[in-house]
Order: structure tokens, then C-alpha cells, then sequence
């Protein structure tokens, strides 16, 4: 899995430095009468920049492993089936990109990323929080800070694929740059435990399933043999 990540920010700072140059821009295209209207402008960027919290982005992205066929729903494990259902896949998306897109930011997936615990404060402090806490949601019912944490989560995540190159890639927006990186982290973390246990699964279905065909088999042999001998034995009394 080729795992990418990087951090976009727009700071107050910023904010404000993009505001003074559109304030110059202004004042040498209009002259001294625009001049009230750009400072007033600038005092408005100011504000803005001083009450608009920073935003962190971390980005990440895999190529996602497909197979050389497509499988019937039937063979697929029941667990798969039911999200497949949920996420209204069809037979021939099952394991494609897209299909890897969508599950990390299913229920699944979040549900498991909600529950993690991640460092607050600085690595180094030792200090960690759920994302429900993190959220603010750790003073509702659990079932209720469960859901409103994944509502809150799947605002702040975007996942695409890429059908051409099979890169699946993966955006986590929050108020700091080790917590999206960590979330970015945990969402693919998560979705590699859950494939690795859907093909285990899948694997143990599928040599099931041959096993009784084998079974079938091997049980109609055994009826056409008695058969066989039985017919043979009349056959030597006549």
C-alpha cells in the first residue's frame, strides 16, 4: 500500500496578508478615493482572519488491489454483502477503487476511527482522547455520541478514486495537523484490517463451499458404485 500524506493550511496570518495586498491592488487602481473603502475593507479581513479558526488538511492515498474477476455476490462473504448492499454496489464493484472509496467513509470504518484514541497536546504529553471527546460529544448517551461523531467526522473526511491508476485517495480536515494526519492514518489503518478480514473470510467461504461440491461428488460416486455392484449381483443370479 503506497501511503502519501501532506498538510494544506490557511492561517489568520495568511488571511490578513491576502487582504492587505488586495487592499494595495485597490488603492493604486482607484487612487486616493478608494482608499477609505480599502482600509475599511482591511479592518473587515482582520476580523475575519482573528475569528475563522486555522484549518488543517491531510491528505493520504493507496492503490487500491483488485481482482482479475469479478465474483458473484453469492460467494462473497456475508459480512461484505451486507455493506455492499448498504453502499448500493453491484456485482462488478465489489472490489474495485470506488468500492474502497466508499467503504472509508462508512460506518463501518468511522465507527472504528471515532473509538480510537489519539495524543492531544503534543505527542509527548501522553495524553489522548477518543474523537468523541475531541468532538465534544462525550456528554450525550453513547449510542447518540457514537452517530453525531461519525456525522461530524464524514463532514470533515472526502475519499475519490481513481478508476484509471486504481489510487484511492484520502482528505481529513480539522483544527490540527498531528490530529488530521492521525485520522487520515487510523481511516486507512482501519480499512486494511477490515480487507484483510474480508478475504480471510472470503477464503474460508469459498473453501467451504468447494469442500461440500467435493462432498456432493463424491457422495453421487459412492451411490452409483453400490448401484453399480448392486445391478452386477442381481445380474450373476440370473
Amino acid at each position: 500500500m503506497d501511503n502519501n500524506q501532506n498538510q494544506a493550511l490557511e492561517t489568520g496570518p495568511q488571511i490578513f496578508a491576502n487582504w492587505i495586498l488586495a487592499a494595495l491592488g485597490a488603492v493604486r487602481a482607484t487612487g486616493r478615493s478608494g482608499i477609505f473603502t480599502s482600509v475599511l475593507g482591511g479592518a473587515a479581513g482582520v476580523a475575519i482572519a482573528l475569528l475563522v479558526p486555522s484549518q488543517f488538511t491531510s491528505t493520504g492515498s493507496f492503490i487500491a488491489q483488485t481482482q482479475g474477476t469479478s465474483l458473484p455476490t453469492s460467494l462473497l462473504p456475508s459480512a461484505l454483502q451486507g455493506i455492499a448492499a448498504g453502499l448500493g454496489l453491484g456485482t462488478t464493484k465489489e472490489y474495485s477503487p470506488q468500492f474502497y472509496a466508499d467503504l472509508l467513509t462508512s460506518d463501518p470504518v468511522l465507527k472504528a476511527v471515532i473509538n480510537h484514541a489519539y495524543p492531544i497536546g503534543g505527542h509527548g504529553t501522553g495524553q489522548t482522547q477518543t474523537y468523541v471527546q475531541i468532538a465534544g460529544y462525550e456528554t450525550k448517551p453513547p449510542l447518540e455520541a457514537t452517530e453525531a461523531a461519525i456525522r461530524h467526522l464524514r463532514r470533515h473526511t472526502a475519499a475519490r478514486a481513481d478508476v484509471r491508476t486504481n489510487i484511492v485517495s484520502l482528505s481529513v480536515t480539522t483544527h490540527d495537523p498531528a490530529l488530521s494526519r492521525d485520522i487520515a492514518s487510523a481511516m486507512i489503518d482501519a480499512l486494511d484490517s477490515m480487507n484483510i478480514a474480508f478475504r480471510q473470510e472470503q477464503s474460508r467461504e469459498l473453501r467451504e463451499y468447494f469442500q461440500a461440491r467435493v462432498n456432493d461428488a463424491q457422495g453421487g460416486l459412492d451411490s452409483a458404485e453400490i448401484a453399480l455392484r448392486t445391478f452386477l449381483e442381481r445380474a450373476w443370479k440370473y
